[in-house]
């Protein structure tokens, strides 16, 4: 027990959701001490109740800690259950490049101070283009589109915000590594965006470095209720068949970290999107 505040809340909700369709005593109990246990074991009362299907997957499987709080599984569990936002569709424009807008502007009567006011025509153009559906979305740079962010946050729309040092190999974040304090300044809504060059065979030490930043980036996001977009490069100096992206997929999961949307180079045929 880390917390009674809730215990009686979470213990009756759990068991009017099995005596309401009609469940039997023992049933109605279980859940409700599912629910219970959950909650007492969590800061907070509200926030910490479990959805069904936590709860469900509490019952059928335990847990390997009685500090549930500790449990990465339930955990992620609750953090998708309260998502404030479901988006069936995304239909997103990406302009968050950086350095190549940097090498656009190097002509003559051109500088890095003219980017801002072109990226704020693209959102404009995006705007329009999208016309009041509600699956629109950007990926947006803070660098020098802040004033075309700055008018797109108005809930409308799914916005994703890039993290990394452009072309950073091995990753770095582009604010250096306090990223946690520097995505608070951010709206709530806004999701945090790297792209990664990363092989399922790059050599140890590298792949180690880039698993590690992005574990750091993703507990940052767990810890301030931030949705994660990965986006995955796959070297072309590396060989690579129809499983090589699925493997990277994979090896960023058994890290622990569960992104909460993938942004995937398309594959080129069937066998590839199967893996996938």
């Amino acid at each position: 027990v880390y917390n009674p505040l809730g215990a009686g809340d979470g213990f009756m909700s759990g068991f009017l959701r099995g005596w309401v369709p009609g469940e039997s005593w023992e049933r109605c109990c279980e859940l409700a001490n599912g629910a219970g246990a959950l909650v007492v074991s969590r800061h907070g009362c509200a926030p910490a109740m479990p959805d069904w299907r936590e709860l469900n997957h509490y019952i059928e499987h335990g847990s390997p800690t009685p500090k549930l709080r500790n449990d990465a599984t339930l955990n992620r569990l609750h953090r998708i259950a309260g998502r404030k936002r479901v988006w069936d569709k995304v239909c997103a424009l990406a302009f968050d490049h950086r350095a190549q807008f940097e090498e656009i502007a190097h002509v003559p009567g051109r500088t890095n101070e003219d980017i801002p006011q072109f990226k704020s025509l693209i959102g404009k153009a995006a705007r329009k283009a999208i016309n009041g559906d509600d699956s629109g979305g950007v990926i947006i740079d803070g660098t020098y589109g802040a004033d075309a962010m700055a008018d797109m946050t108005d809930g409308a729309w799914w916005i994703a915000r890039p993290v990394e040092k452009p072309g950073s190999l091995p990753l770095e974040f582009e604010t250096g590594n306090e990223i946690g304090q520097h995505m608070r300044t951010w709206p709530q809504a806004q999701i945090a965006k790297v792209l990664v060059t990363y092989h399922p065979d790059d050599p140890e030490a590298l792949r180690t470095r880039q698993e590690d930043k992005l574990k750091d980036l993703y507990d940052a996001c767990v810890a301030s209720d931030r949705d994660l977009l990965v986006e995955v490069i796959l070297p072309l100096n590396r060989p690579m068949d129809s499983e090589t992206m699925a493997r990277s997929i994979q090896n960023i999961y058994d890290y622990g970290i569960f992104p909460d949307w993938w942004k995937l180079q398309p594959p080129e045929d069937d066998a590839t999107w199967s893996t996938i």
